[in-house]
């Protein structure tokens, strides 16, 4: 079975001034209308409370920026600066594996 690369879409907001309780609702509007399988999650900072960051979750096979990106980056650029990256996941490796090479890195710290 072939497997499907995941991506993950991170775009952060820092808010030009207070948080907005409409700013949430044009989120989840945007979300609504999403027909691809995705999963999106909101985040506020533990500490700034005008940063924002919307996790966007799929199995595209591209790299590039989905619809829903572009068009949540689009619409919450009036309310601050936005950044949108995009991040594949890691093959999945054996556990054991992870832990050694974590490890061997605090070992040469």
């Amino acid at each position: 079975m072939k497997e499907h690369m995941k991506k993950l879409e991170i775009i952060h907001l820092r808010l030009g001034g207070k948080h907005s309780a409409g700013l949430i609702d044009l989120v989840r509007t945007s979300i609504e209308t999403e027909r691809s399988p995705t999963e999106v999650r909101v985040y506020h900072h533990a500490t700034v409370d005008t940063d924002i960051a919307i996790h966007i979750r799929s199995s595209e096979k591209s790299a590039c920026t989905s619809d829903l990106g572009i068009r949540l980056t689009d619409a919450l650029r009036e309310h601050g600066m936005v950044e949108h990256t995009v991040w594949i996941e890691e093959k999945n490796r054996d556990r054991n594996q992870w832990q050694a090479d974590t490890e061997e890195e605090h070992d040469h710290a």
